[in-house]
């Protein structure tokens, strides 16, 4: 009988099913981590996106995530209300509107 050889296996496994497996352990890992902080994914991905390309429009924001405007302004308001974005900048998203 053959030992598994996962190198050997890696191999012929298609792209796609590994990097599915890679997102489902990504998506595994932030569920973990962000559990206790009180946020989602949904969330993380706003404020990353917020963050490393700020000063965005709240226009700018709904292109960049391919959402609508409408749902980038619910979003903002969550999580304003949870007190995770400053008011200075929502402040300064609302004004770039």
């Amino acid at each position: 009988m053959d030992t598994f050889d996962l190198e050997s296996k890696i191999e012929y496994t298609p792209k796609v099913l590994v990097m599915e497996y890679i997102l489902l352990k990504y998506h595994n890992f932030l569920k973990s981590k962000l559990e206790d902080k009180n946020l989602s994914r949904g969330d993380l991905v706003f404020l990353y996106n917020i963050f490393y390309h700020e000063p965005l429009s709240q226009r700018e924001l709904a292109e960049l995530l391919f959402v609508s405007e409408a749902y980038v302004t619910k979003m903002l308001k969550k999580l304003e209300k949870r007190n995770i974005l400053k008011e200075k900048l929502m402040i300064t998203l609302k004004a770039r509107k």
